[in-house]
């Protein structure tokens, strides 16, 4: 494999599933807060949408992937990772719940540690009230396990180093 002539500081993987309508504004989020301040590649990786979604239908210049067949989230993130050229690599939800003001502190954030993780906290946070019980056990099975509270376990806001 050729080495490009341009390796740019952070790689941003969006992996979508049917997020057509939320995607161009989290595209230009990312755009708008990474602008000026890190060199920044945006990855989509359109896990098999079945809504029309399309590199066209995605504003300004991105790298586009799409699988086939919905193969799931995770296989979504290692296509994007495979792809990636920068040495620190976000990762952000397509469906506009995450703000992307957050990135540029949540990758400053990697002097000190391995991954920083954003977390959706506050009154605005609306969890479907059928999910909410097992959710409860869930993160307290966390927090017990990890000596510490999680306010975001299922996050889809993270920075961490490729390496």
């Amino acid at each position: 494999m050729e080495t490009p002539a341009h390796i740019p500081e952070v790689s941003v993987i969006v992996p979508v599933y049917n997020d057509k309508d939320s995607l161009p504004s989290v595209i230009e989020g990312i755009r708008k807060a990474m602008s000026g301040v890190f060199d920044t590649e945006i990855i989509v990786v359109d896990d098999g949408s079945t809504d029309g979604l399309s590199q066209d239908s995605i504003p300004g210049a991105v790298r586009f992937h799409r699988h086939s067949e919905n193969m799931g989230y995770g296989a979504a993130i290692k296509t994007g990772l495979r792809h990636a050229l920068g040495s620190c690599v976000v990762i952000m939800d397509a469906d506009g719940t995450y703000p992307a003001e957050a990135i540029p502190a949540l990758v400053r954030a990697l002097d000190d540690c391995d991954m920083s993780v954003g977390a959706r906290t506050g009154a605005t946070v609306h969890i479907p009230l059928v999910r909410q019980p097992a959710k409860w056990v869930l993160n307290r099975l966390a927090n017990f396990l990890a000596g510490r509270r999680i306010p975001d376990l299922n996050s889809g806001l993270r920075a961490f180093r490729k390496s």
